[in-house]
């Protein structure tokens, strides 16, 4: 069985930090968890719109 996965961090650099994971499975079964200890001083412009503000947990 196939298992696609989908993550959000904080940038492409030595130091990123996890901000989200999704897993969905061919059987349809699904997984997504959001983190709240990334290193909200790594977040952008761009992340803080197009990633932060859609998260469901704490905004940065």
């Amino acid at each position: 069985m196939k298992v696609f996965f989908d993550t959000e961090f904080t940038g492409l650099h030595k130091d990123t930090t996890l901000i989200s994971i999704g897993l969905i499975a061919e059987n349809g079964n699904k997984f997504y968890a959001e983190f709240t200890d990334y290193d909200k001083t790594q977040i952008d412009d761009w992340l803080q719109e197009n990633v932060i503000n859609n998260l469901y947990l704490e905004k940065a």
